[in-house]
């Protein structure tokens, strides 16, 4: 997960950085208004995908599994 939103990161200063590049130029590839709506679309896909990542495993979490209570110190997986 850490190396996908690294390269969400660096996406996203890259595309800011050149945007800001060529507006000093003069150069104008983007409507302001569209890279406002494309960066809101962006962050509201990058909030549901972190929101998925921690909500679908503790919903859909296997109970029966885990580790036995009783033991001499080690974890040992529970055995069907």
């Amino acid at each position: 997960m850490k190396y996908i939103t690294g390269i969400l990161a660096t996406a996203f200063i890259l595309c800011i950085t050149a945007y800001l590049t060529l507006s000093v130029w003069g150069i104008n590839p983007v409507d302001p208004a569209h890279l406002r709506k494309a960066l809101i679309t962006l962050g509201i896909l990058v909030v549901a995908a972190f929101l998925l990542v921690l909500l679908v495993p503790f919903f859909f979490k296997n109970h029966s599994k885990g580790y036995q209570e009783n033991g001499n110190g080690v974890a040992r997986p529970r055995r069907s």
